[in-house]
């Protein structure tokens, strides 16, 4: 090597990497030859282990296969190396920089008054004082800084400054005093070593590579380094992407660096390396799936061709959009690949226990149930968390199979407890009887009571046992206890002992997670041992960074095959092929944002004291470079950006392309198109013919017999060719595809397109139901037969969302809380008068008084406190909020059904009754209703429902009025108040109050009279069209209205995920089978009874279009 630091520079990362591989060998050969050379190494430093990794490699191979006496570093490591040289430890210790930097910053006023307020408010600090400290700040610049500020800056400006000033001074004395040592303390440690030291290092030639800018410190070491030891600096200074030739303008990235550096060197005058021009490629995609897609399948017809999987890299500016849809499709086409350095924790199990176990110390008995159980249970089963309460044999009683995660989870949440703390406070009669879940274990024929059935097969509901819910309730009280007696403020020792004490909770001593979990505890507790007023919060800091890798896994690979690679971790990588995703606005280049704390013209100004401060603007230049280092890193190289995202929203190219594109016009382009089948089969020069089993399944479906996916599935689903079940699976889906939308391609599915099936809700008969019946389920039938056959004979219940915050105060909580108050005060007054015994329809009628206003609250604060506990919430402060909000409706119910009448009398709340209705073939069926009230007004019984939303009738003219009223009767709604008037007897009312405050008052109203004989025969031939449909089974999704709107129910419906609603291909089909079937007289079958086609017209058209 040349005497002296040698400045050498390349027209972009391809050349300066060649060159720098020829010179490193050289001195290789040259070592060779005189092998007392190898007794000190060449050292070739770089900015990232991956290139390390590479760099290392590329070297081996062109020495001959072995490069004897190289050390290829990176910086943390070169600085490593001098300090091990020189006897010291080179350990690294900044777990506490966290706590201090937030602990200094709380001192400060201004801090304390715009941050404290904020949830880590301190941690927007972390930043510029990590930027100050790296730049070379050391406590004697503290006075010369604050002269500075007082004579720089605004009055406006100063305030804050300064105060960040005192901030990272305090923080930089306090870290020394902790001995906290950074990478940037490393690195400082090891360049004042390379002054003072007399052999400091034992290398007898540097090479420094990859490096475009560094921190002051970094900078300090690096200019220390080549005044000690003959060093060479490879700088790439790629030419303009849009304009080869010219110096890109992004360069300007590295002035600091160079303006630094290259003045103590001696520039290489050699001539640069002759880089062959690039070959380029574009091509743009409608989402990031098509868009990874595409480059798997051209990394795949390149690894066909015999290309080293090594030599292809693919780069995005971040990764994080693409992460699992890479994996995805490169696994699909048996490609090789790495994900080095990239994290996705969500994806593994060990590492969402570690996450939740930190969330539990940080949240303590506050903890939602969720977080606590993912702590516990990927380290255990249930029978080792409660060995002696659950069994591993499953039980004879097929209502209690072995209990899972998702049961006590679920049982938790039907029992209210949310959090740590409400599965602590779980009362005795909570935990003393078995709880029935919101789970089915099917339809089985049983002889248990309990089972609510319609008279077939009874939907039983999936149990866990008392002992179990008592079992997991003393777990909690115990971690509630150990929270409860956590002091305030501790040392760290004392912080991990006790945290070492909830581990005996969460895993066994032979479990390595738990071991690895320990280990890392218990090397927090012995930081900052002199210190011992530390908050929980506080030792949380440094415990969350120390945990952070517990439990991951590489997400691809082990660092061969394709390299897929950050923008920023790609620096100074070279390849043969590589791909350039996501070059769109906002993604590359990214998005620039100041530091609120030190913007940029502080900084700017800051810079007379610390000339190495980062400036944050600098980053569009870093942007720029990064894409002219793309461009110049290998021979071929393929540029991709989306043109519209999954959901088809347009999207715009980054200005890098559109720039490139206006300059070189003719590279050439594709645009994949969005049409999955197109997609498939377009297959162009650069791509593979062969299609991964996920395609060939898409293929097949859209082109293809259904029949040839039935073996493409299961390998879709990575289950391969061994497992018969899954291609029973996969079969069985095809008949239900079969079934739920023939294939009109085919004459089979032609020939079954116009008959509906099952699927679309042509059921049949079902064995006893519609023979007893709810009012109510009459009602849901006639909005939505679909719904009801979920709900009421498959017994569905919609999926409960564990992680969701508890819902909040809606208005059918509002709603219960009105009922069950007005249902208190009817009770106590019939309870008064000894009648409670006394079946409601033979009780003589009562006046019930109206509670005073102290008695009234309390009356609404049990209502809400019932409702809330029925509705699964247990919020501080909850149920008085929700009484206040019902008090108003109660006071409208005073005026409108206490008041006034002298003749009315009350004989129960909340009664029950029947009233027998016939269908269209004179089939008899009990109709079960349940009313809010019973009054007798004069000799008249009228049966009350309360409402507190919307009236159902929004007009005022009377007449105007009974028309919208028969109109609904005529589809299946308001049946409630008809079916009261008949229960009442020949004279008997029904009655909907609706009790919102702001009403007006002629609104408040429906009544449905019994001797209103217009409505009741409208009525009686409204329920004998319903009453035929159900008991024949017509149980269709109605998805619109007969008028062509969209079903309103269909926004809140429970059990969306289980309908057709989404399904174009069976709305469509349902509707075409309406509107063929709209003219024809549907005939009867021989026997003279309608088939139920002739049942599903009569439904779709109940009470006419308009």
């Amino acid at each position: 090597m040349s005497i002296g630091p040698i400045w050498t520079e390349g027209s972009g990362v391809l050349p300066t990497w060649e060159r720098l591989l020829a010179d490193v060998v050289d001195e290789v050969h040259q070592a060779n030859a005189e092998m007392a050379l190898l007794s000190r190494p060449i050292w070739v430093v770089v900015s990232s282990a991956l290139l390390r990794a590479r760099l290392a490699e590329n070297i081996a191979r062109r020495a001959g296969g072995c490069a004897l006496g190289v050390s290829v570093l990176t910086l943390r490591g070169a600085a490593m190396a001098v300090l091990r040289q020189c006897g010291l430890s080179a350990e690294e210790s900044a777990l506490l920089f966290g706590v201090i930097v937030r602990r200094e910053a709380a001192r400060e006023p201004v801090f304390q008054r715009v941050l404290a307020e904020f949830d880590d408010g301190f941690r927007a600090l972390l930043d510029p004082v990590r930027d100050l400290i790296d730049a070379g700040w050391e406590p004697e610049l503290l006075g010369g800084a604050l002269d500075w500020a007082e004579e720089s800056l605004t009055p406006s400006e100063r305030e804050h400054v300064i105060a960040l000033l005192k901030t990272t001074d305090r923080v930089r004395k306090t870290s020394l005093c902790h001995r906290v040592v950074r990478t940037t303390d490393l690195l400082t440690q090891a360049a004042d070593l390379l002054v003072t030291h007399p052999n400091p290092i034992n290398a007898r030639s540097v090479f420094v590579y990859g490096i475009g800018d560094a921190t002051g410190r970094a900078m300090d070491f690096l200019e220390r380094l080549l005044r000690r030891v003959p060093t060479k600096i490879y700088l790439e200074t790629p030419h303009d992407p849009a304009l080869p030739g010219a110096p890109d303008a992004g360069i300007r990235y590295t002035r600091r660096f160079s303006g630094r550096l290259k003045p103590l060197c001696n520039t290489d005058f050699r001539p640069p390396y002759a880089a062959p021009d690039a070959s380029l490629c574009t091509f743009d995609a409608a989402g990031e799936d098509a868009e990874v897609r595409t480059v798997a399948r051209r990394v795949r017809l390149l690894l066909d061709n015999g290309v080293p999987a090594e030599s292809i890299v693919v780069v995005a500016r971040t990764l994080e959009p693409y992460l699992t849809v890479v994996r995805f499709h490169f696994n699909q086409y048996g490609i090789p690949f790495s994900i080095p350095g990239e994290k996705l924790p969500e994806l593994f199990p060990e590492a969402r226990t570690i996450a939740a176990f930190v969330e539990l110390l940080s949240r303590g008995k506050d903890t939602p149930v969720a977080t606590w159980i993912d702590a516990i249970f990927p380290t255990m089963t249930m029978g080792e968390f409660l060995p002696n309460v659950v069994s591993q044999t499953p039980p004879a009683d097929f209502r209690f199979p072995l209990p899972t995660l998702s049961d006590l989870r679920l049982a938790l949440t039907t029992l209210a407890a949310h959090t740590l703390f409400d599965v602590a406070r779980l009362s005795d009669s909570q935990v003393e009887q078995d709880t029935t879940l919101p789970i089915r274990l099917g339809l089985v024929d049983t002889d248990d009571e309990t089972v609510e059935s319609y008279g077939g097969p009874k939907a039983v509901g999936r149990k866990i046992k008392a002992e179990i819910l008592s079992a997991v309730r003393t777990k909690a009280r115990t971690l509630v206890g150990q929270f409860d007696d956590w002091p305030a403020s501790a040392s760290f020792a004392e912080h991990a002992l006790r945290t070492r004490a909830l581990t005996d909770e969460f895993g066994q001593p032979d479990n390595p997670l738990t071991s690895d979990l320990r280990a890392t505890i218990d090397s927090v507790g012995r930081l900052a041992p002199t210190v011992d007023d530390f908050t929980r919060a506080e030792f949380l800091i440094p415990l969350r960074t120390a945990t952070a890798g517990l439990g991951q896994q590489p997400l691809a690979g082990a660092g061969a095959g394709v390299q897929v690679l950050g923008a920023a971790r790609a620096r100074g990588v070279v390849a043969e092929h590589l791909f350039v995703m996501g070059l769109n606005v906002g993604r590359f280049p990214r998005v620039i944002r100041e530091d609120p704390l030190l913007p940029d013209p502080i900084r700017i100004k800051l810079a007379q004291l610390l000339p190495d401060i980062p400036i944050k603007s600098l980053g569009h230049d870093e942007e720029r470079f990064l894409f002219a280092q793309c461009l110049s890193a290998a021979p071929n190289i393929t540029l991709s950006w989306l043109r519209a995202d999954a959901d088809g929203r347009e999207l715009s190219p980054s200005v890098l392309i559109e720039r490139l594109r206006i300059n070189r016009p003719g590279i050439p382009h594709a645009i994949i198109p969005r049409d999955a089948r197109r997609a498939v089969e377009d297959v162009d020069a650069h791509s593979c013919s062969v299609l991964s089993a996920y395609e060939s399944s898409l293929y097949a479906a859209l082109v293809g017999d259904r029949s040839a996916l039935v073996p493409l599935l299961p390998h879709v689903w990575g289950v391969g060719d061994k497992s018969l079940s899954s291609h029973l699976v996969a079969s069985g889906r095809i008949q239900v595809l079969d079934e739920v939308e023939p294939d009109k391609r085919t004459e089979a599915g032609r020939r079954s397109w116009p008959h509906l099936s099952p699927y679309m809700g042509l059921v049949g008969p079902l064995g006893g139901f519609g023979n007893q019946i709810s009012v109510t389920v009459l009602e849901q039938f006639a909005a939505c037969p679909w719904q009801t056959f979920l709900t009421r004979v498959l017994r569905l219940e919609p999926p409960p969302e564990y992680r969701a915050i508890p819902p909040g105060i809606s208005a059918n909580l509002i709603g219960n809380t009105v009922h069950l108050a007005l249902q208190m005060i009817v009770d106590r007054a019939v309870a008064e008068a000894g009648q409670t015994e006394t079946p409601w329809i033979h009780r003589q009628g009562i006046a019930v008084p109206w509670p005073r206003p102290p008695e009234l609250a309390e009356i609404c604060f049990s209502a809400a406190e019932k409702a809330a506990v029925d509705a699964h919430l247990r919020l501080t402060g909850f149920v008085r909020i929700l009484a206040e909000l019902a008090q108003p409706y109660l006071n409208e119910a005073a005026q409108l059904i206490c008041g006034g009448d002298e003749t009315r009398t009350t004989l129960g709340a909340e009664v029950d009754g029947v009233v027998a209705l016939q269908d269209d073939r004179q089939r008899t069926a009990v109709v079960r209703f349940r009313a809010d009230r019973a009054d007798r007004v004069a000799q008249t019984i009228e049966l009350i429902d309360y409402k507190t939303g919307k009236p159902a009738i929004d007009a005022v003219k009377q007449d105007v009025r009974n028309k919208h009223l028969a109109t609904k009767l005529s589809r299946g709604a308001l049946l409630q108040g008809a079916v009261y008037s008949l229960a009442g007897g020949g004279a008997g009312v029904g009655t909907y109050a609706y009790l919102r405050p702001e009403l007006e008052e002629r609104k408040r109203l429906i009544q449905i009279s019994a001797d209103d004989t217009s409505l009741m025969d409208i009525f009686v031939q409204t329920v004998a069209v319903l009453l035929g449909g159900m008991v024949d089974g017509a149980m269709f999704p109605r998805l619109e209205l007969a008028n062509g709107d969209e079903n309103p129910r269909c926004e809140y419906c429970p059990v969306t995920e289980a309908c057709n609603r989404g399904d174009s291909g069976s709305r469509r089909r349902l509707h075409e089978w309406v509107s063929t079937h709209r003219d024809q007289e549907t005939p009867p079958t021989p026997a003279g009874v309608p088939t139920l086609a002739h049942r599903l017209g009569e439904l779709w058209w109940l009470g006419g279009t308009e």
